[in-house]
């Protein structure tokens, strides 16, 4: 089954995780009180996606909202282990 992937909500998604990025950092999407073990919060990822959701003049389609948050995350992921290979962890 093919998977749809809506452009213009990866867009706005990713200029969104862009600017939390610079205002915040990533320690922004980690979850408090994790302590060592690093873990994402899933509602702030959400929380991207939702928000670019709302700046669309149209409603997506629910899978491609579930492959947009998948995408973001995969991007806070890679973030995260280059940040950790950076520290020396």
């Amino acid at each position: 089954m093919a998977e749809i992937i809506d452009l213009h909500l990866h867009r706005e998604a990713l200029r969104r995780l862009e600017l939390l990025l610079d205002d915040q950092g990533l320690a922004y999407f980690l979850r408090p009180g994790a302590g060592i073990t690093l873990a994402l919060d899933e509602e702030r990822i959400r929380d991207v996606v939702r928000y670019a959701s709302e700046r669309m003049d149209r409603l997506p389609v629910p899978s491609a909202v579930e492959a947009c948050y998948r995408a973001i995350r995969r991007r806070l992921i890679a973030g995260l282990a280059e940040a950790m290979v950076f520290a020396g962890y």
